[in-house]
């Protein structure tokens, strides 16, 4: 009976029915290290979905738990666990300690490589989390947003703005296509990717147009115009900067558009 319900509750967790796992899971009582570590799975999962920080607290200590007994601290489930437990509690590179001795025994297991990519970004090691997320294929991983806004806030922290972009592209017009706006448009401020926060920006002012969005997409705009003047982008790029102070209402655009038209025919860019 106990095995039935053991694999009733792997099922659910599989099909997304993570609900169902909870209950199951509440009707057992878990000794084994395997069973311990299916509740702390359970406990996990509902409180993401759940957006239930006392139950992934709980989660927190059943991995623990395993992580720091004698007969599994040593083990590769014990050392998961520890990872797992680490990263819940947002010490993800504390946690890189215990997923890199383990990492070669775990390569094809997809939730593994989700941690420890995020493990991996928090030590700002970008490019090596890029890596390990694009080698998820788990259509449960890659299509949930936190999994796309992590390869995006990758793709610009290694000043591939481009790449972060075309994932907004690829995707249809709903809360999480918003978000994912929102960080390229203030990760690539933040690094000097003017020209794609700039993109962000005249996006986000289009459907929101708050002094907010208007003043992160003015300071693009100036950050692009002086990174050409600076011969670090190309004149080009100024047509979609004035098109994009068009489309705003401020009379300051219209002011930056004069300054900008006016230093491109002396270089004679057209635009």
């Amino acid at each position: 009976m106990k095995e039935a319900k053991f694999n009733s509750c792997v099922f659910n967790l599989k099909r997304g029915k993570w609900a169902d796992a909870e209950e199951t899971m509440a009707q057992m009582q878990p000794f084994s290290a395997v069973e311990l570590n299916l509740k702390g799975v359970v406990l996990a999962v509902a409180g993401i979905e759940g957006n239930r920080t006392d139950k992934l607290e709980s989660a927190a200590s059943v991995f623990e738990q395993i992580g720091g007994s004698p007969a599994e601290k040593d083990t590769v489930l014990g050392r998961l666990c520890a990872s797992s437990a680490l990263i819940i509690r947002k010490r993800a590179i504390d946690a890189l300690v215990y997923m890199e001795s383990v990492k070669d025994y775990c390569q094809g297991e997809e939730q593994f490589k989700y941690n420890y990519a995020i493990a991996l970004m928090s030590a700002k090691r970008y490019r090596d989390a890029e890596d390990q997320l694009r080698q998820c294929h788990d259509k449960s991983i890659t299509d949930s947003s936190g999994y796309i806004m992590m390869l995006a806030r990758c793709c610009i922290m290694r000043k591939s703005a481009k790449d972060a972009w075309e994932l907004y592209l690829t995707m249809e017009t709903s809360d999480a296509s918003f978000e994912l706006l929102r960080l390229i448009a203030s990760d690539c401020y933040r690094v000097a990717s003017f020209f794609y926060s700039l993109k962000a920006y005249d996006v986000l002012e289009r459907l929101d147009p708050t002094d907010e969005y208007w003043e992160g997409k003015r300071g693009a705009a100036v950050g692009v115009f002086q990174q050409v003047i600076a011969g670090r982008e190309t004149g080009a790029v100024l047509i979609e900067v004035v098109s994009a102070l068009r489309a705003s209402r401020s009379d300051e655009a219209a002011r930056i558009m004069k300054v900008i038209r006016k230093w491109a025919k002396q270089e004679g860019i057209e635009i």
